[in-house]
């Protein structure tokens, strides 16, 4: 499944990612982070990319 967050530089991205990522349905989806601001944008997705990383 692919999972679009629109969006996704506000700072409610990290904490809905973190409960994405606690689902067992949507256990190896990809998510995808679009936003207009390309520097909030930067800022959530290595933040994302963090978590991922520690899991």
């Amino acid at each position: 499944m692919k999972i679009v967050i629109i969006g996704a530089g506000s700072h409610f991205t990290s904490g809905l990612v973190r409960d994405l990522m606690k689902s067992e349905i949507l256990s190896g989806s990809e998510i995808s982070l679009v936003d207009t601001d390309p520097e909030s944008l930067d800022l959530v997705t290595r933040i994302v990319r963090r978590m991922v990383k520690e899991t």
